[in-house]
C-alpha cells in the first residue's frame, strides 16, 4: 500500500465503521450506561465530580456527554452517536496502528475484528482513547524531538479520558524512545532531550487541569476514588478467570455455543506468546528493526491493558481489553505471511490464515447471543461459570436480537425487548402520578436509567451502591437521602444467594446496613417485576 493512499484508506474505514455503528444504535439497553448518564446530569446542575460526587473514572467523559447535550438536548441518542463515532475512530486507528507496524494491506483485519466484537458502547473510551495515545507514540518516537511535544499533549488529554491506558502508552513511548536512541546510537543527551519534550507536553495538559481541582477541593479525593476506591471496586468485583476444562457434557449445544465463547477468553495469550517470541527473536540476532521496537509497544499496551480482564472476568470487560489484542493479531499474520513466501500451498494458508480470526469471532458472537437470549443454552453458561451477561455486552450488531419494540420515551426513542417495554412504560406512567420532573427519586442496587429517562433525581452523591462501600460512606448514602426528604425508593434485589467472584451479589448481604434503614423508614406500596416501590412512612 502506497503512502499516499494510506490516508485515503483510513477515511474509508472511518466511514464504513460509521455507518455500521449508527446502524444499530437505536438498540438495546447496557444498564451500565446510567452510571455515566447520572454523573453527566449531575454535572450539567453545577455539581463537581469528585467533590460533590462519587467516581472511579476520569472526569473526560462526563464533561464531553455534557458538552453533547448542551448542543443536541439531553437524549440517549445523542450519547450513542458519540459512541458510534468513536468506535469508527477506534477502527481507524487500529488500521493505522497495524499499517505503521507491518506496512502491510492486512492492516485492514484490525478494524474488522474491532466491528465484529468492539465490546459495551460505554466502555469505548478505554479502546479508543487508548489507541489514539498508542498511535500517537508509534508515530513520533522516530521523529524529531520538538513533536513529541505534541505527543505529550495528546497522551494527557487522553489520560483526562482514561488515565490507565494513557499511561501505559506512555510506558510504552518511554520504552520505545531509550531503546531507539540505544539502536540508532543517538547517546543518552538525545534520549533525554526527547524524553524532556515528551513530558513537557504532558505537563503542558496536566498541571492546569491538575490546578484547577485542587483549587476547587477536588484533587486529594479525585486521586483517592481514582486509585484507592476503584482498586477496592475491582477487589470486590473480582471475578475468576474461566477455565479450560469442561464442567457440563460435550454435547452440541456446549460445542456449538459454549466453547467458542471459552476459548475467547484464551485468545491473547497466544498473540502474547508470538509476539513475545518474535521480539526475543529479534534482539538474540542482533536484527533490531524499527518495526520491532513498534510491536514492543503495542505489545505491551496490550499485555498491561489485558490485566483489566483478569480483575474482571466477565465478557464486557473481557472484550474492552480484547480490543488490543485485535492489534496484535493481524501484526502476526503479517510476519508470518513474509516467511511463507508466495504461490502454491503458501497462498491457500495465507487465506485461511486470514479468514480464521474474524470467523471465530463471529462464532463466539452466535454462543454469546445464544447464551444472553436462548433459554435453553443459559443454564449451561451458569454451570461453565462464563459470565457472559447480557448481548448488549457484545457490542456487535446482534443487540438487534430481541430488541424490537420502540420504547416511547422522550429522552430515549430506542428498541428494547417487549419486557423491556412494558416495564418502562409502567414505571414512567407510575412515576408521572406519584412524582413530579426534579423529585428525588432513588434507584437501588440499579436502574440508575431512570434518572436520565425522567428527568428525576438521585439524591445521594453515588451513582450506585458500591459492593466495595465503606461505613463512612454508608452514613454519607443514608444521610444524602433524608437531606433531600426522598419519598420513594424503587429497590431492586437481583441474584438472590448468588456470588460474584468470592463476593456476595444480592443486595441483602452487601448492604445489609442499608437495606435495613430502608426498610425500617420505607414500606412497600406496590411492586413492577422484580422491583419494589417503597414509600416513606408517615
Amino acid at each position: 500500500m502506497g503512502r499516499k493512499t494510506v490516508p485515503l484508506a483510513a477515511l474509508a474505514v472511518f466511514v464504513l465503521a460509521m455507518i455500521y455503528f449508527s446502524s444499530y444504535a437505536e438498540y438495546g439497553l447496557a444498564y451500565d450506561e446510567g452510571y455515566l448518564l447520572d454523573g453527566v446530569e449531575k454535572l450539567m446542575e453545577g455539581q463537581l465530580i469528585y467533590r460533590d460526587f462519587h467516581h472511579t473514572y476520569a472526569p473526560g467523559r462526563f464533561y464531553l456527554m455534557a458538552g453533547v447535550f448542551k448542543v443536541f438536548g439531553k437524549n440517549l441518542l445523542a450519547e450513542r452517536y458519540v459512541f458510534a463515532f468513536l468506535e469508527a475512530l477506534k477502527c481507524m486507528l487500529a488500521f493505522l496502528i497495524v499499517r505503521e507496524v507491518t506496512g502491510s494491506r492486512l492492516a485492514f483485519v484490525a478494524p474488522l475484528l474491532v466491528m465484529i466484537a468492539p465490546g459495551p458502547w460505554h466502555k469505548v473510551f478505554f479502546s479508543s482513547l487508548g489507541f489514539l495515545a498508542t498511535y500517537m507514540v508509534l508515530v513520533s518516537y522516530r521523529r524529531r524531538p520538538a513533536f513529541l511535544l505534541f505527543t505529550g499533549v495528546v497522551l494527557a488529554c487522553c489520560a483526562v479520558f482514561r488515565q490507565d491506558v494513557a499511561g501505559f502508552a506512555t510506558v510504552g513511548g518511554l520504552a520505545a524512545l531509550v531503546i531507539h536512541g540505544l539502536t540508532e546510537g543517538r547517546g543518552v543527551a538525545d534520549s533525554l532531550r526527547r524524553i524532556v519534550y515528551l513530558a513537557a507536553g504532558i505537563a503542558a495538559v496536566a498541571v492546569p487541569f491538575l490546578v484547577y481541582f485542587h483549587l476547587e477541593g477536588a484533587l486529594e479525593p479525585m486521586i483517592h476514588k481514582i486509585t484507592v476506591d476503584g482498586m477496592r471496586d475491582n477487589l470486590t468485583n473480582r471475578m475468576p478467570y474461566p477455565g479450560l476444562g469442561a464442567r457440563t457434557p460435550l454435547d452440541s449445544s456446549y460445542l456449538a455455543y459454549v466453547l467458542p465463547v471459552r476459548l475467547l477468553f484464551y485468545l491473547p495469550f497466544p498473540a502474547y506468546g508470538l509476539a513475545a517470541a518474535t521480539i526475543i527473536w529479534s534482539a538474540l540476532r542482533r536484527r533490531w528493526q524499527p518495526a520491532m521496537t513498534s510491536l514492543l509497544v503495542v505489545t505491551a499496551v496490550s499485555v498491561l491493558a489485558f490485566n483489566q480482564s483478569m480483575w474482571r472476568s466477565d465478557l464486557g470487560h473481557l472484550l474492552q481489553s480484547m480490543q488490543y489484542v485485535f492489534l496484535l493479531i493481524p501484526v502476526m499474520l503479517a510476519i508470518a505471511f513474509r516467511r511463507l513466501g508466495k504461490g502454491g500451498w503458501s497462498s491457500a494458508l495465507k487465506v485461511l490464515l486470514v479468514v480464521l480470526p474474524p470467523a471465530f469471532l463471529v462464532w463466539a458472537s452466535i454462543g454469546v447471543v445464544a447464551g444472553s437470549t436462548d433459554f435453553r443454552v443459559m443454564p449451561v453458561f451458569e454451570k461453565e461459570g462464563l459470565s457472559v451477561g447480557d448481548v448488549e455486552y457484545l457490542g456487535s450488531a446482534a443487540v438487534r436480537v430481541g430488541n424490537d419494540t420502540r420504547l416511547e420515551l422522550e429522552r430515549a426513542r430506542v428498541y428494547v425487548r417487549p419486557v423491556e417495554a412494558k416495564f418502562f412504560t409502567a414505571l414512567g406512567r407510575f412515576l408521572d402520578m406519584n412524582t413530579s420532573p426534579g423529585d428525588y427519586v432513588l434507584a437501588v442496587p440499579q436502574l440508575q436509567m431512570l434518572y436520565f429517562f425522567y428527568d428525576r433525581k438521585n439524591p445521594t452523591r453515588y451513582a450506585h451502591y458500591r459492593r466495595g462501600i465503606e461505613p463512612d460512606d454508608e452514613d454519607r448514602y443514608i444521610a444524602d437521602i433524608e437531606a433531600h426528604s426522598t419519598e420513594y425508593i424503587l429497590l431492586t434485589e437481583p441474584y438472590e444467594g448468588a456470588r460474584l467472584g468470592g463476593t456476595r451479589r444480592s443486595f441483602a448481604d452487601y448492604a445489609r446496613r442499608v437495606r435495613n434503614w430502608i426498610f425500617d423508614n420505607y414500606v412497600e406500596v406496590d411492586r413492577l417485576g422484580s422491583v419494589r416501590i417503597l414509600k416513606r412512612k408517615p
